[in-house]
């Protein structure tokens, strides 16, 4: 996985108290036209350990040739694309690149 063209681990935010990693990432496309995705994040408050987290967000997709227009189970929409070996996509400003 990629974010914004860099290879994980991604600072997703960094300030004074603390600094915000994605370290891991998956996005698991179903026959039945669901999706789950998982990101793996590492939270590291100045002076003190990395707490690692796992968020998880799954819907379902709708393919149209390269084009794929994903709805969470929250009601939040997006697209991506698929190139037959890999799935990009945008969310909250963020070039997402799922490989094989």
């Amino acid at each position: 996985m990629a974010v914004n063209g860099q290879r994980l681990p991604y600072t997703l935010r960094t300030t004074s108290l603390s600094r915000l990693e994605m370290t891991a990432g998956t996005l698991s496309l179903n026959e039945d036209q669901r999706y789950r995705i998982v990101f793996n994040t590492r939270l590291t408050p100045a002076g003190e350990a990395p707490q690692p987290h796992v968020d998880t967000s799954s819907g379902t997709y709708v393919r149209n040739g390269t084009s794929l227009l994903f709805r969470s189970s929250n009601g939040t929409s997006w697209v991506g694309t698929y190139d037959g070996h890999a799935v990009t996509s945008v969310d909250n400003g963020l070039t997402l690149l799922y490989q094989r």
